[in-house]
């Protein structure tokens, strides 16, 4: 009986592993190769995007702009993604301080979907409200990270910019660890029951970059 249920419970840790490792990650960029060759410019112009320092220190790379944009600055190259149904994690730093911007106000920093370079194309996520973005990035001083689902109703690229009608200035919008997936990303109920039946090591657990 013991035996059995001890069967049981590991086919079920490599049914939520299978189910996991299933989930397709189709870009991720967390800019420690030093070069921007996975991304492009809107058409006609050339990107502000730069690879810079982590602005808390250490060795990390990072990207933020160095000039200021609207309807897109930098844009994922390549043929572009389906349409259909995504899930979008990367992390987010919103300098506030060199421009004297109270917490949690609009400094630029915009995430969204575009058919072109630009073309027809959709906010999603921003340090302010501005076409339609969701204004859910913090700016603090300090780096947070976050996980959306969206779905997109064509082919797409995704697209970030330091938003030119913000109330800060260039440079004050950093990202890191981009990462656009199909599926939905490793849930953390799944993940605990591996730890519980000494199955970690085969979670499936994305490492995200630590910050050193």
């Amino acid at each position: 009986m013991k035996k059995k249920f001890l069967a049981l419970i590991y086919a079920g840790a490599f049914f939520l592993c299978s189910s996991q490792v299933s989930a397709m990650t189709v870009f991720s960029d967390n800019f420690e190769s030093g070069s921007l060759s996975q991304w492009t410019a809107k058409t006609g112009s050339v990107y502000h995007g730069q690879i810079v320092s982590d602005p808390v220190g250490g060795t990390n790379n990072v990207m933020n702009f160095f000039g200021m944009n609207s309807g897109g600055d930098i844009f994922t190259s390549g043929p572009g993604f389906a349409a259909g149904d995504y899930w979008l994690s990367f992390d987010y730093y919103g300098n506030t301080e060199a421009f004297n911007i109270p917490n949690n106000q609009n400094t630029g920093g915009y995430v969204g979907i575009s058919q072109g370079f630009a073309g027809i194309h959709s906010w999603k996520y921003a340090t302010g409200t501005a076409s339609g973005a969701q204004d859910v990035l913090i700016d603090d001083n300090s780096w947070h990270s976050y996980t959306f689902n969206f779905t997109a109703p064509w082919a797409f690229h995704l697209m970030l910019e330091d938003f030119r009608g913000s109330g800060g200035g260039a440079g004050d919008a950093y990202f890191d660890n981009i990462i656009l997936s199909d599926t939905n990303p490793v849930p953390e109920p799944a993940t605990l029951v591996l730890f519980g039946v000494g199955l970690a090591g085969l979670a499936g657990i994305r490492g995200r970059k630590q910050r050193r």
